[in-house]
């Protein structure tokens, strides 16, 4: 089964399940390499990832804290920027190594988004997951930033910054439907509703990779969750003799294959582009322009 089949139909399972409504606030892959100069970018939402309940530290030495996190991925596309196909080239960038946290207070990051995200106040919108794909098309703004060794650049984005995508005459614009990616390149994982679909869909870049090896960055973060054990996602891979026990043995061609050390340094090249905006923005913000790309007007 594909693993957006009946995608409305899971969502909405989910929510029962849950009762979630982000609406409601509360007070308590495989893919060319590019990185794009500081802009205003189309695109769309094509990872959303349940990570359980995950450890965060303190904030300037408070106490560490047990919450609901998840990751969200966006990809943006560069219409000025083509390739050997005459197709715009994109990128997909994430909260990864930082997941974000779930919180429906108003001044929390999460509420913020999902408020860029739903724009229109629809009541029917409940679920970051129902966001998925590309007629729900957005604008973002992505910066250009450079590593600390200045070796290598990468670029993050503005979650917050999301506006609908519309073209079209003044009184006569609509929405913008944007390219399709491979659907190897999305990402999706429901806590309390996993399919074996989505859980193989989150393994993107790390085909063959144990669930265990820091490597396999989302399905490795997802083990790490205090309420893994006994959830629907544990019964899941276990009826389906998932070994999400056996450690992963190091390669004898390269003996620091699995150590610490390597695989955090693996999982920060792979994950570089998706550090979130807060923890990289400088003192001031770069000045970014106000104009999108321009897109073929048949979009």
């Amino acid at each position: 089964m594909s693993l957006f089949e009946n995608i409305n139909a899971v969502v909405q399972e989910e929510l029962q399940v849950t009762g979630f409504d982000a609406n409601k606030e509360s007070m308590g892959g495989n893919f060319e390499r590019v990185v794009f100069e500081d802009g205003i970018y189309p695109g769309y939402l094509v990872e959303y990832i349940d990570l359980g309940t995950q450890k965060f530290n303190g904030f300037q030495g408070g106490a560490d804290t047990f919450d609901k996190a998840v990751h969200l991925g966006v990809v943006v596309f560069d219409f000025n920027n083509k390739d050997e196909n005459d197709q715009p080239r994109y990128v997909i960038l994430g909260t990864g190594l930082f997941p974000l946290k779930v919180s429906l207070n108003p001044k929390a990051k999460f509420r913020k988004i999902f408020k860029a995200f739903n724009y229109n106040d629809d009541p029917k919108k409940k679920h970051f997951a129902q966001f998925l794909g590309k007629t729900n098309s957005y604008n973002f703004k992505v910066t250009k930033r450079k590593s600390k060794d200045g070796k290598s650049e990468f670029n993050v984005i503005d979650f917050e910054s999301a506006t609908p995508c519309m073209v079209g005459n003044l009184g006569q614009s609509q929405r913008a439907v944007l390219p399709e990616i491979n659907e190897r390149d999305y990402a999706l994982l429901l806590w309390n509703t996993p399919t074996m679909e989505q859980w193989n869909s989150i393994r993107r870049g790390a085909e063959g990779v144990s669930p265990l090896d820091e490597r396999n960055f989302h399905q490795f973060k997802v083990l790490q969750a205090t309420d893994f054990d006994g959830s629907p996602l544990d019964l899941l891979l276990r009826d389906n003799s998932v070994d999400i026990t056996t450690p992963p043995e190091k390669d004898t061609d390269d003996p620091n294959l699995g150590s610490q050390n390597e695989t955090k340094k693996e999982v920060a090249s792979q994950q570089v582009d998706d550090i979130p905006w807060e923890q990289v923005q400088d003192k001031a913000d770069p000045v970014v322009p106000n104009v999108m790309p321009a897109m073929p007007e048949d979009l």
